[in-house]
């Protein structure tokens, strides 16, 4: 097996910015490693040096399968680019005592089908709960908003697009650019 230094490659780092010296990405390329191994004394070992031989730093290892003669393991691994993470699989493709069963993007499946639930805080299950909560429920909160000039209305899409359902419409007109405002569509700042 090369060394790190011999393929070109470099070492992994701590994704702290400021962490990574001048021209290393601090952001990692994560994916989890499904192996099944011969289940023998050492074996594990060979996989952790081989991964760590051509830079990826491992994660977790978690155990999947136990049998008297394989088990079936899942482990992260980290990389600092792809080329890196090409170079792990073919050093662990070459172990004699390991098979590669399978590649997985966990951070890509977790955001596949969006992250985050949204649900209301009051259910609309009648016509008459969604008068109360949109128009003309909304007039109330109209009125509060003119008797206040403290109040303001915050949200994604709320001034310009006039809000979910149209019932921001003309809010921004009647209330002005300071106190009816737009918000990033950012998931992280919302939470």
């Amino acid at each position: 097996m090369r060394d790190i230094s011999e393929a070109g490659l470099r070492p992994a780092f701590p994704t702290e910015a400021g962490q990574a010296p001048a021209g290393v990405s601090p952001y990692r390329i994560q994916r989890t490693l499904r192996l099944r191994n011969q289940n023998r004394p050492g074996v594990l070992g060979e996989v952790a040096t081989a991964i760590g031989s051509v830079g990826g730093n491992l994660g977790d290892i978690r155990t999947v399968e136990r049998g008297s003669l394989h088990k079936v393991r899942d482990i992260d691994v980290s990389t600092t680019d792809l080329v890196m993470l090409e170079a792990v699989l073919a050093a662990v493709r070459a172990l004699p005592h390991t098979e590669l069963l399978d590649v997985r993007d966990e951070v890509l499946r977790v955001h596949l089908g969006g992250k985050l639930k949204v649900s209301p805080r009051y259910p609309v299950r009648s016509v008459t709960d969604l008068r109360h909560v949109y128009t003309p429920g909304v007039a109330e909160v109209c009125r509060l908003i003119q008797a206040d000039p403290a109040v303001a209305v915050l949200g994604e899409d709320v001034a310009a697009a006039g809000g979910s359902f149209k019932v921001t419409r003309g809010l921004l007109e009647r209330f002005g650019p300071e106190r009816v405002l737009d918000t990033p569509i950012s998931e992280a700042g919302i939470v």
